[in-house]
């Protein structure tokens, strides 16, 4: 696949992480040990609305209070550190491939900028990204105040990378697993691809966009 892209803005779990599969098992068990029924009905839920902020996802998920899901999400954050999920296989060449191409890359995340930036650091791959963008925005790039899928929520980004390197939309690229980000790549005017990596699989990611939209198993299999 020859593009003109100059920009990747990856979406950090799910795509770069292999914490959509892995994740929800995890989160599941801790849903378990906290007392929650993990009757079919709540998991079909939880996989339908995985892509929300971690406290989010977890309230509405699990349909409990968000002092609950502060609680469980505390003890998510320390079974990730003890026992890290990892990286999709490949991650760091793909982003070396990226820079040695030309091309720069960006994480644009739903969890705090914070978190996602120690994940990338602990698995030695911040150097990788110009910056790493969440919920509360990024080092250089502000918050934008709008969230997934809203297309507006990459605002911010799109133009820091317009002002910093002369980049247009149709020269950037976003690539996500959930339908939340398919929703935001197309609706916001850039090319976008899905990948299966994460829950969702791919006639959910082809329905989550008016057009065609190319879909992939994991991010190694896009190559700019």
């Amino acid at each position: 696949m020859k593009t003109n892209t100059r920009a990747a803005i990856y979406d950090l779990d799910g795509t770069l992480l292999n914490s959509g599969k892995e994740g929800f098992i995890r989160l599941c068990g801790l849903a378990e040990k906290n007392g929650i029924n993990l009757n079919p009905k709540v998991k079909r839920r939880l996989k339908k609305e995985w892509g929300l902020p971690p406290i989010e996802l977890i309230a509405t998920g699990f349909e409990i209070t968000k002092k609950f899901a502060r609680e469980i999400h505390r003890q998510w954050v320390e079974a990730d550190k003890i026992d890290p999920i990892p990286l999709v296989k490949g991650v760091p060449e793909l982003l070396q491939r990226n820079i040695d191409n030309g091309i720069i890359n960006f994480v644009f995340t739903s969890r705090k900028k914070r978190s996602a930036r120690n994940v990338l650091k602990q698995f030695n791959v911040i150097h990788f990204f110009e910056d790493v963008v969440g919920t509360d925005g990024g080092i250089d790039i502000p918050r934008s105040g709008f969230r997934k899928p809203d297309p507006r929520s990459l605002n911010c980004l799109l133009q820091f990378i317009e002002e910093n390197y002369g980049i247009q939309k149709n020269q950037i690229a976003y690539i996500g697993d959930e339908i939340v980000d398919i929703q935001c790549g197309v609706g916001a005017g850039v090319k976008t691809f899905g990948v299966t990596s994460g829950l969702k699989k791919k006639h959910e990611l082809k329905n989550a966009a008016e057009f065609e939209v190319d879909i992939f198993p994991t991010v190694i299999h896009i190559v700019f």
